[in-house]
């Protein structure tokens, strides 16, 4: 699966909608090629850009469901592609999907500490709490921060119906 032609235009839906777009074509030649896009209004198009990042995250899981190596035509992040790794290997455990190559050209970022607060989401559950606890520990490492707040919202973990329990968490 090659993923290319990734560029940023005005969205053909309205003239205040941006598109960051990809053509996406199969090794299976009986699959045609499909053209990808996400649209945001114009306010939010500084943050668009053109690297493989959201091309990786979103075709990964149609590459290893068909079983093609994926390859991207611009560059992504490193820690991104090492955690992609890390989950081909859990969804092999739990789904017996095998991991496939990955091709792309490899971008070191550095994770800048915001000048605003950070908030993470909490469900009160497990993952939850070692997000909270592993980056609000004291440490100092380059890839740390702190959290400031945390943001619990009503219906995702507990239904809305259930307002006692929303109260107890």
């Amino acid at each position: 699966m090659n993923v290319r032609n990734i560029d940023i235009t005005t969205s053909p839906l309205s003239p205040d909608r941006t598109r960051v777009r990809a053509d996406e074509i199969c090794d299976d030649t009986a699959l045609p090629p499909e053209e990808y896009w996400i649209d945001v209004t114009s306010v939010f198009s500084d943050r668009l850009n053109t690297s493989g990042n959201a091309w990786l995250v979103l075709l990964l899981p149609l590459a290893v469901t068909l079983g093609e190596s994926l390859t991207i035509d611009k560059a992504v992040d490193r820690e991104l592609l090492i955690n992609l790794h890390e989950l081909m290997h859990v969804w092999r455990l739990w789904y017996n999907l095998k991991p496939v190559r990955i091709e792309v050209e490899v971008q070191d970022h550095h994770i800048q500490p915001s000048s605003g607060a950070t908030a993470a989401l909490f469900s009160g559950g497990v993952d939850a709490w070692f997000t909270l606890l592993t980056h609000n520990d004291g440490r100092k490492e380059a890839d740390s921060f702190s959290i400031d707040d945390l943001l619990c919202i009503w219906g995702l973990d507990v239904r809305l119906a259930k307002a006692d329990e929303f109260r107890a968490l």
